[in-house]
Parts: C-alpha cells; sequence; structure tokens
C-alpha cells in the first residue's frame, strides 16, 4: 500500500486539547490527507454541543443539507471527551496522532493499540507470547489480561514479541528467545524480556505496568530463595509480596461475592492472582458455590450445575473471564448480558451446521476483525485471512476493496448470481446470538453503507438472545425450535479474544432506512433399585440406613445394587421352565469371571496417571485425600484394579499411557487432580461431602480436549485430515482390550522400549501371542523362529533403521517361500492403537 492510500475510507475525527497546539492539528490533517483519509471534524475535548458518534445527533451546514459526522478513527491525546466511551464499545481505534505520523514514515498501517492514550490500557507497549509448559487454562487467562489492558499477543516468537511469560528456560520458546538474543548483532534487532508469569499477575493486580527486573529469569529476585520453580505454578511467590510495590486498593467491586468456576482450569498460583485481583477492588471470592451468596458467577463454558442455578437465578450475574477484566478496566458496571457477545460463557461445543463454513472478512480492522473473527471460530466456521473460492461467505463492511469485487462481480454462477454469499457483520452476530445458522438473504444482512458511511462503526451492538440462552439453563421454551449441535468440543482457540471492549444498547441510525433496519442431571438410579428402596424404606431401620447412606454417591450406587439383588423377583433369580437342578447347571457353563477385592470396587475413578511431572507431583498424603473421596490413582497397571480413567497432560507414546488405552474411557488433564486437591487442602479438618466434590469437579469438564484442540489432538492420534475428534472415537471404541485378538505378530529385539515393554502393551489390546525375533537370524532360523495368524499371515514389527540386515532376511525368506507376510514399523502399532482399529499395512511397510 502506498502512502498515497493507506489512509483511503478511514473518517478522523481530530480532538483538540491543550496537549495538542495548533501547528500539531495542521500536521495530522496534512498527514491525513496524504494518506487520502477525510477529516470528518476538529473539535474541542469539553465540548458536548455534538456527539460525532450519536446519530441521533443531526447537524446541518449552510446549504441546509445534514454534514456526515460519520467516524471510524478518532486522534487524541486524553481520553476526556464525550465520544471516549462509545468508541470503545463500538470498537473504534482512538490513537495519539503518533500513530498517524509512523504509519505515513513506514507507507502502511501500523498496530494502533501502541498509541493508545489511555492510562488503563498499560500493557500497550507490549506484544506477549506463552511459553507451551505453562498449564493452558494460565495461558488463556493471561492472553486474556494483556488484551484487556491493551496488550496485543501471539503465541508463536515473532519479531514483534516483546516479553516471553515462562517459569524457567527448559521449554522451546525460552530456548530461542535467549539464542535469538544472544546471537543478535551488538544486541540490537532483538529484545524480548523473558519473564515470570507473576509479572503479568502483578500489573493486573496493581492496574499499571511495573519493571520487569526483579522478574527476570534466569534469576528472578522476586523468587524467594531456595523454593524450587514448578511449572504448574504453585503460589511461591506470595500476595503479600506485592504490599512492597504498592497497596493501592479499591472497592469498586464491593458487597460483590464471586464465584470463580473450575472449567477454566487455572493453576493455583492464578487462581491466587485472581483471587487477590477481586479482593484489592472490594470483592470477596468464594470457594464453595452457593446461590443464596454468591452474587458473580465466572465461567467458561454454559455448562455445568452451578451455571444452570446462577441462570436461574434472579440475581446472579453470569459473566467470563474477559468480562470481568474489561469491567476492571473500565471501572463501570456493564451486565455481562448488555455488553459484548464475548463476555458471556460460551457454547461449549459448535453448531454443526457451522462447521464446513468457510468466512473471511474484508473492510473490518483491528479489534472490529479480531472480533468476527473469534465469533466464527466458536459457531465452528474456519476464518480465512486470504478469500477463494474454497469460500462460503464474506463478511463485508462496505462495498469497497478487491476482496468485494472479486466475490460480486467475478467469482459468478451460471445465473450471473455470487457465488460466495456476502453478508454484513450483523449476520455472523445474530448467528451467535441466536446459535443457530439464519437466513443470510434477509435485507439487513446485506447493507453495506452508501457513500462515507460504512457499517464497521455500528459493530458490537448486539445481544444475546435470551430465549437461546435457556437451552442451556435448562428452562428452554418448547415452542422454540432447537438449535443442533455436535459432539465435537470448541477448538481451543485464544488467540483472538475479545477482552476490552462493552458494548452499549442498539441505537438506531435516523440517518438512513437501511442503517434503521440493521439494529431493528447426573445421577440417577435404575427403575428396579429405586422400586427396592420403596420396598425397604417401610422399614425405619432400613430408611435411617438409606439416608446416611446418600450423602455418598459411591456407597449410594453399591447400596442401590445390594438392594436389586436382595429384593429380585423370583423369576429374575430362576428362570421360568427351568429347575434348581437346571439352574446351577447353566450357572457352571457360564465363564467365570475374575473376583476384584472389595477395595477396588470402591472407587469411582481408578486412574493412571503419567507424563505429569511438571504439572503435579502427589504425596502420599494427596493420595489419601483422593482415595477418602472415590479417587484411586496408581503407580502402574494392576490386574486388581481395572482403570477407567487416564491422567495426562497431552497424547503420548509412553508404556503406561498406551497400555491404559486399552481399558479407560476418559482422558483428562492433571487439572483435574490439582483443583480437587486444592478444595481438599482448603477444606482439612472439614466433613467432606463426596458428592458435591464430584458436582462442583466434573470430569468432563477436564477432558484433554478441553485443554488441547480437537484439532492438535487429531494430528497427535494420525487424524490429521479428519472433522471428527479422535480423542472421542479412541475412548468410546468397543475395540477396548480386543483391538489385535486376532493377531500373532513377530517383534525385533532392537525396537525402542524393548520387545518386552512391546510385548505388555499390544498384549493388552488383545494380543494372541507374540514372538522376539533377535535381528541376526537369518534363513531357516528366522523361519524357525517366527509365528504366524491363523490365517498364516506373518507379521514382523521391526526398525527402520537397526534392523536393516533382519528386514533383508525377512523379505528374502517371503519371497523364497512364498510367504504372505509383511514387515512394519512400530508405529502401525501406535496408530492402530489411537485410532482403536487396524490399520492398512501399506502406509507402515518397511
Amino acid at each position: 500500500m502506498s502512502e498515497a492510500n493507506i489512509f483511503e475510507g478511514i473518517l478522523f475525527l481530530i480532538i483538540r486539547s491543550s496537549e495538542m497546539s495548533n501547528n500539531e492539528i495542521s500536521r495530522i490533517e496534512d498527514s491525513i490527507a496524504r494518506g487520502n483519509g477525510v477529516v470528518t471534524a476538529v473539535k474541542d475535548e469539553h465540548n458536548n454541543d455534538t456527539n460525532y458518534l450519536d446519530f441521533h445527533s443531526k447537524e446541518t451546514d449552510k446549504g441546509g443539507d445534514e454534514k456526515s459526522k460519520h467516524v471510524t478513527h478518532i486522534i487524541s491525546r486524553s481520553i476526556e471527551f464525550i465520544e471516549y466511551k462509545l468508541a470503545r464499545k463500538s470498537m473504534i481505534p482512538v490513537t495519539s496522532p503518533e500513530w498517524l505520523f509512523e504509519s505515513i514514515s513506514g507507507g502502511r498501517i501500523v498496530n494502533y493499540k501502541t498509541f493508545n492514550p489511555d492510562p488503563k490500557f498499560f500493557f500497550k507497549d507490549c506484544f506477549v507470547c506463552v511459553a507451551d509448559n505453562l498449564p493452558v487454562g494460565d495461558k488463556e487467562a493471561i492472553y486474556a489480561g494483556v488484551k484487556a489492558f491493551g496488550g496485543c499477543y501471539l503465541d508463536v516468537l515473532t519479531k514483534y514479541t516483546t516479553h516471553l511469560i515462562a517459569h524457567d528456560l527448559s521449554n522451546e520458546k525460552s530456548i530461542i528467545a535467549s539464542s535469538a538474543i544472544n546471537n543478535s548483532a551488538d544486541g540490537e534487532g532483538i529484545d524480548i524480556k523473558i519473564v515470570l508469569p507473576h509479572w503479568i499477575d502483578h500489573c493486573i493486580t496493581l492496574g499499571r505496568r511495573i519493571d520487569e527486573t526483579t522478574y527476570l529469569l534466569p534469576d528472578a529476585k522476586i523468587l524467594k530463595q531456595g523454593t524450587p520453580i514448578q511449572s504448574q505454578g504453585n503460589s511461591f511467590v506470595d500476595n503479600a509480596d506485592l504490599t512492597h510495590i504498592d497497596n493501592v486498593k479499591s472497592d469498586f467491586l464491593k458487597e460483590k461475592t464471586f464465584y470463580v468456576a473450575s472449567d477454566h482450569n487455572l493453576s493455583e498460583r492464578f487462581s491466587n492472582s485472581l483471587d487477590n485481583l477481586i479482593k484489592r477492588n472490594g470483592g470477596t471470592v468464594a470457594k464453595q458455590f452457593n446461590s443464596e451468596s454468591v452474587d458473580v458467577y465466572i465461567g467458561k463454558f454454559r455448562t455445568g450445575e452451578f451455571y444452570e442455578e446462577s441462570c436461574r437465578s434472579n440475581r446472579i450475574i453470569v459473566g467470563n473471564l474477559q468480562w470481568f477484566f474489561s469491567v476492571i478496566v473500565s471501572n463501570e458496571w456493564v451486565l455481562p448480558l448488555n455488553s459484548n457477545l464475548l463476555h458471556y460463557p460460551i457454547p461449549q461445543v459448535p453448531l454443526d451446521s457451522f462447521k464446513d463454513l468457510k468466512i473471511s472478512i474484508t473492510n473490518y480492522s483491528g479489534d472490529s476483525r479480531a472480533y468476527l473473527s473469534t465469533l466464527i471460530s466458536i459457531l465452528g466456521g474456519t476464518f480465512t485471512k486470504t478469500l477463494t473460492k474454497d469460500n462460503h461467505f464474506l463478511i463485508a463492511g462496505s462495498t469497497e476493496g478487491k476482496k468485494f469485487y472479486t466475490a460480486s462481480k467475478k467469482w459468478l454462477d451460471e445465473n450471473g448470481h455470487p457465488k460466495i454469499k456476502i453478508v454484513n457483520h450483523l449476520w455472523v452476530e445474530e448467528c451467535f446470538s441466536r446459535w443457530q445458522l439464519l437466513d443470510d438473504e434477509q435485507r439487513k444482512y446485506k447493507y453495506f453503507g452508501h457513500g462515507h458511511i460504512q457499517v464497521e462503526s455500528l459493530i458490537g451492538t448486539t445481544k444475546l438472545d435470551e430465549n437461546s440462552l435457556k437451552q442451556w439453563s435448562g428452562l428452554e421454551d418448547e415452542k422454540r425450535l432447537p438449535t443442533r449441535l455436535t459432539s465435537d468440543n470448541v477448538d481451543d482457540s485464544m488467540s483472538e479474544d475479545e477482552t476490552t471492549q462493552s458494548k452499549h444498547t442498539s441505537e438506531k441510525r435516523d440517518s438512513v432506512e437501511d442503517a434503521n433496519t440493521l439494529f431493528a442431571s447426573r445421577y440417577g438410579g435404575r427403575s428396579a433399585a429405586k422400586k427396592a428402596a420403596m420396598k425397604l424404606h417401610d422399614n425405619m431401620n432400613d430408611l435411617n440406613k438409606y439416608q446416611e447412606i446418600s450423602k455418598s454417591s459411591r456407597k449410594m450406587k453399591n447400596y442401590m445394587e445390594e438392594l436389586e439383588l436382595r429384593v429380585a423377583t423370583p423369576s429374575k433369580r430362576n428362570p421360568p421352565g427351568k429347575d434348581e437342578h437346571e439352574h446351577k447347571q447353566d450357572e457352571q457353563k457360564k465363564p467365570k469371571k475374575t473376583t476384584l477385592p472389595e477395595e477396588a470396587t470402591k472407587f469411582r475413578i481408578t486412574a493412571i496417571m503419567t507424563g505429569c511431572e511438571s504439572e503435579i507431583n502427589l504425596n502420599k498424603n494427596d493420595l489419601s485425600k483422593l482415595s477418602n473421596i472415590g479417587i484411586k490413582v496408581l503407580a502402574d497397571i494392576s490386574p486388581k484394579y481395572p482403570i477407567n480413567t487416564l491422567i495426562a497432560p497431552k497424547i503420548l507414546r509412553t508404556e503406561k499411557f498406551l497400555r491404559s488405552l486399552s481399558q479407560v474411557k476418559e482422558i483428562i488433564h492433571p487439572n483435574y487432580l490439582i483443583e480437587i486437591l486444592k478444595k481438599l487442602n482448603t477444606t482439612e479438618g472439614e466433613s467432606i461431602d463426596e458428592t458435591a466434590v464430584f458436582k462442583e469437579f466434573s470430569i468432563n469438564d477436564y477432558s484433554l480436549d478441553k485443554f488441547i484442540s480437537v484439532k492438535d489432538i487429531n494430528v497427535e492420534l494420525g487424524l490429521a485430515k479428519t472433522s471428527t475428534n479422535g480423542l472421542k472415537t479412541l475412548t468410546c471404541s468397543d475395540n477396548h482390550g480386543r483391538l489385535f485378538s486376532q493377531l500373532n505378530l513377530n517383534l525385533s529385539s532392537c525396537l525402542n522400549g524393548g520387545a518386552d515393554t512391546i510385548g505388555r502393551i499390544l498384549k493388552d489390546h488383545g494380543l494372541k501371542e507374540s514372538h522376539i525375533i533377535k535381528n541376526n537370524l537369518t534363513g531357516n532360523n528366522l523361519k524357525k523362529a517366527l509365528i504366524k495368524s491363523s490365517d498364516n499371515f506373518y507379521v514382523l514389527v521391526a526398525h527402520k533403521t537397526k534392523d536393516t540386515k533382519l528386514i533383508s532376511a525377512f523379505k528374502k525368506l517371503k519371497a523364497e517361500n512364498d510367504l504372505k507376510a509383511v514387515v512394519v514399523e512400530w508405529d502401525w502399532c501406535v496408530k492402530s492403537i489411537f485410532k482403536m482399529k487396524l490399520e492398512p499395512y501399506d502406509k507402515y511397510m518397511l
């Protein structure tokens, strides 16, 4: 873009103040003209006669015609002008004059956030990246906080990165950043500060940017000497340490009690920091949910008992972290439902009707563009930066530009109509608000402004549809058509989270007619058990026993099963037409079930944990606390304790991980244990209601696909080209424990990890028999050592580089004896396990 056109289509309002001289205003106007922009007006900051963002306010020129007061950008050195609040709510950039000058100097529009005159945006000079070994929940919260307070972020290191947030220098991003700093010529060109996440916490808590020196790695002075750094980040820097920096407090949140839901999956460190931020602004924090005392529920998703209870309350405010940060920034109490669409918990799964849609955007910039791309992603669509013929929709803010021209004039069908549907932002907003794919042909979606008036400044006025919200709160109106939801999870997207903007009530725009149109339950016993309970409750002793046991869902389940057996009808005990002798014979014919020790049946969750060393380390006390509420964490797989849950921070190839996949129905993140232990530690010495614990910490909220995107999980599982949720396919398969049941395999002695380990993994997955093959065998000796499957097929699992001689000998043997045989790499076994079905051999043949 040449200097002559960089401001084309931008309509400027200039705010004159004591800090801006007449000479500077002349320079501003000259720069705008050089960039082909338009100056709508120049006004004094304290002049409230005309609000240039209020379309109800009209002004006429000397000829009697209405003056255009439309504004897309404001230049000011202060925020003390009447349009400022509306500008923030409408996502209209407000910058100092330096933004103009640097854009003209560089011949391109530079990032406007760096030039925001609002002192509350203290991160405005920061471009942040977070190390990958921080908990995902913390990473999302850090990015949300940085954006809320005026900063930028990207989850990869770039030349623009100013701060890398990390616990240590052992992670990949820290190594790359350190290397770039050390290798930069004369220390110029690269200036990345690698700081502890506590720097972010403390800046947000204090409401200003503080010096990074004491937080810089590797020798962060703020760390308490002798305390180890753990990537989970238990709070080794106390909140009390803030007092030596500042002691500024506020009563803005006075008399408000906040409950932060566990679905944010925050570390103990960040949770403590968030608690401290609430308290320093006058609020209180509830560690247990109580609808009678909680005033504000902060959650990530529209799910869970506490979310539903909050929605049904007429008193509790429901919002998310982005909303909370925006309230702190603005120091203005705006209800989430009257605010930005992204300031309320989002649906946990995308819309089925959106999942195959590719959507591009044109003539929206900055926060507006980020806001729309986030809505598209949450809905389930794919946002594309570039427009191709594969796109289904183009969201346009005006009729200008190459994208709009191409979509509307060049790519036409046989009837001369655009192949790509063109709509404005209101279509996306209302699809999100009502959570359904709406008819895109409505007139209000086809308005793109006229003349200098564009629709970008009208963005952000749509509210969430309260009737649509009822489908998540349990209050769904039966007359309303249900929306379709998929079983796939929302991709873990954080790069475009909106946190700073809030929304005002929709205002009619009188300037044009089309602008007016534009605004125009978890536990349930079986029936037999319920009947049994009814009979036994006639006896008062049994009723007392029932009331006592009902406090524990685990004991309740065992009790219900016991009741079923005790009151089973004769027909169930001994089917009609069979005498007792025949019945006993039938029982003898049935395969005997393995009798488990009584202790093994008392646990609701029996889990194996692997790869979690950097997240959590459990001691005996922790294991005991978990066991007492029905969670058994095993050190290794044991036939005494069938497992149902695998705990890991990501998809792994460890022995424990692969063996566990033969049994488990859930794969969850270690934050599940971290959050529960945090709860147990805060209530130590008190009576624990395990049912309440499991309700508060729903295992579904900690599924691995809530922490890692489905896309990334699918890549690890070998499903990169599919849109299905590979994790769900894996855990819900019927092939657990019998995947290789029709095979015998030959395992090279050179396989990584050892053939014995490989054999144990495959045996857990149903392998009948395996032979370990030494890599020096050839000819007849090799043939004698091999084992074949029942279909006379030989399969050898070998190492690509270590077994070159064995592979050659095997292939020679196959050719000379006309054997049905194949040699594959270990990855064939792994990918078969990950997909829970036998992979074709051809992709893995050696």
